[in-house]
């Protein structure tokens, strides 16, 4: 194993020098390195073992091919030239304030609101939706992928040299416990694979636990890899199984599964019932694509509200009742867009599509609620009167029963219509 030195100058490939400034932290494959590359501060991952010349080349190929649009990629930015037998590639830094997604699992780490453990969601499906858009397979999803922001929800999707081109062999199968059935079972990763273990992350993230950890498997008396492969890709039982109740979580081991299940709305629950089924464990073309997962994530988000009374987050319901404090609420208007209807409470952020900006908010002015345009472009207000009004970005109009408001944001257009609740 060849360690790099403070100061030592390592030519890239293609051209140019990283000089090392400092280590950042180690792990199982190798050492990250603070370098100076061309007067700017990144990261460079240098491998402990020697790594195949078609390893080798995946990496060059993906700092030729370029990351998928956005910025939520730590990505291969330069590979290295070999020093005897080793080398390593470059990418940018991680900012301060993001914490490994596996920080927030075992409770070290914890989000700042619901809102922003949302956002998080609909952050990873938007990330993997342009990787697998762009040709891209990730192959080894698992949680230690991802940074992420505790307070808003924003996400680094990080060890980005297990991508490559989608249908191309690869070297690498997977974290145990985040592989699919198939590829548990002796197939090769791709899309596919990457939406189970999407899947698995996503179950995770809302409900802290795995979805094919219940009784039944723990009822193993050693999770051997003829168990593992049982268990994860023979013959695996979702928790909440709808028709197999055999793995259950179990109350007293799988305390947060049990607790946080009944926790959300049951569109989560049926996506997640859907996705974990017989059906789609074992047949990858019935797996739902990530946009399917943003819809659903993104009517998690317009029915998470601020209670009124007690001001805790919770998911609007149809009994209008508070799970916290049981006091009733009833919103006084409703917006309908893109057939989603969304209730308006006070400080209530308002995505028009189910991207990550906000484009609204709900606001208490002068003892009035009202709409704020918090879009880069102009809106038009038209009552039942029939007379137009112009909203500029940052102004506010008052809610009104029957007002429709258009809007054109990224070249899409927008119609949303405000409904006063009849009580």
């Amino acid at each position: 194993m060849k360690e790099l030195s403070i100061n030592e100058v390592i030519p890239l490939q293609g051209g140019g020098k990283a000089r090392v400034k400092a280590e950042l932290g180690r792990g199982g494959q190798g050492i990250v390195y603070l370098v100076d590359v061309h007067v700017k501060m990144m990261a460079l991952k240098w491998y402990h073992q020697h790594k195949s010349e078609q390893f080798r080349k995946n990496i060059r190929n993906l700092v030729d091919y370029g990351p998928p649009m956005g910025d939520a990629f730590l990505w291969p930015r330069y590979s290295t030239q070999l020093i005897e037998g080793h080398f390593g590639y470059v990418m940018d830094l991680r900012p301060e304030g993001y914490y490994e997604f596996g920080q927030y699992l075992l409770n070290r780490q914890r989000f700042g609101s619901v809102f922003a453990m949302i956002q998080a969601a609909m952050r990873i499906c938007d990330g993997f939706q342009k990787l697998h858009l762009k040709g891209y397979s990730y192959r080894d999803l698992n949680d230690g992928n991802f940074f992420i922001h505790p307070s808003s929800g924003d996400v680094l999707i990080c060890d980005n040299d297990n991508v490559g081109l989608d249908g191309e062999h690869s070297e690498i199968k997977g974290k145990p416990g985040y592989m699919a059935p198939e590829v548990v079972c002796g197939g090769h990763p791709d899309t596919r694979s990457d939406r189970f273990s999407l899947a698995v992350i996503l179950f995770f993230l809302f409900m802290r636990g795995h979805p094919l950890e219940g009784k039944w498997a723990s009822s193993c008396p050693c999770l051997t890899e003829k168990f593992e492969r049982l268990i994860y890709g023979e013959k695996p039982v979702f928790v909440y199984d709808p028709d197999n109740d055999k793995n259950r979580p179990d109350p007293d081991v799988h305390r947060n599964v049990a607790r946080c299940w009944g926790l959300y709305p049951e569109r989560l629950r049926e996506q997640f019932q859907q996705e974990f089924s017989n059906t789609c464990l074992h047949n990858p073309t019935e797996r739902c694509v990530e946009m399917e997962w943003k819809n659903v994530i993104e009517h998690l988000r317009d029915n998470l509200v601020n209670c009124p009374h007690c001001g805790e987050e919770i998911f609007f319901n149809p009994e209008c009742k508070c799970p916290e404090c049981g006091k009733p609420i009833q919103p006084e208007f409703f917006g309908e867009i893109r057939a989603r209807k969304i209730p308006f409470f006070a400080d209530k952020l308002l995505f028009f599509d189910n991207d990550n900006t906000p484009d609204a908010e709900i606001k208490i002015i002068d003892c009035q609620m009202r709409i704020v345009n918090l879009s880069p472009t102009a809106w038009k207000a038209t009552g039942t009167d029939g007379k137009s009004t112009i909203l500029m970005p940052n102004h506010a109009l008052p809610l009104k029963d029957a007002t429709v408001i258009e809007s054109t944001i990224h070249d899409i257009d927008y119609k949303l219509s405000v409904i006063k609740t009849t009580t």
